[in-house]
C-alpha cells in the first residue's frame, strides 16, 4: 500500500504541474485525478478511528474540508486553489497516511 500511495502522491504532483503550464488541458484530466484521490481519501477515512486509538491525533474535519475546497475549486475552475488544494493539502494528507501505513503497517 506505502508504494500506492506514494505513486498517487506522484501522480498528483504531476498533474499539478499541468495545470500551471496548461490548465484547460488539465481540466481534462480533473475526473482521472479526483478517482485517485477519492480511493486513498476514502481508505484513509476508514482507518482514521483505528490510527487515532493508536495514539495519532487526527481530524476527519480537516481531511473533508480540503475535500470541500477540491470540489469548490474544480466547479468554479479555480487554477490557485486547485492547485493549492492539491499540491498542499491533498498531497499533504496522503504523505500523513503513507507515513501512518508505514508505521503501522496496513
Amino acid at each position: 500500500m506505502e508504494n500506492e500511495i506514494l505513486e498517487a502522491i506522484m501522480t498528483i504532483d504531476d498533474y499539478s504541474k499541468l495545470l500551471y503550464t496548461n490548465f484547460n488541458n488539465g481540466m481534462y484530466r480533473i475526473n482521472d485525478i479526483v478517482n485517485i484521490i477519492q480511493i486513498y481519501i476514502e481508505a484513509f477515512l476508514n482507518k482514521i478511528d483505528k490510527y487515532n486509538s493508536l495514539g495519532e491525533n487526527i481530524s476527519t474535519d480537516v481531511i473533508i474540508n480540503q475535500l470541500n475546497n477540491l470540489m469548490n475549486a474544480i466547479e468554479y475552475k479555480d487554477q490557485v486553489l486547485l492547485i493549492d488544494t492539491l499540491r498542499y493539502e491533498i498531497e499533504d494528507t496522503l504523505n500523513l497516511y503513507r507515513k501512518l501505513v508505514i508505521k503501522y503497517g496496513e
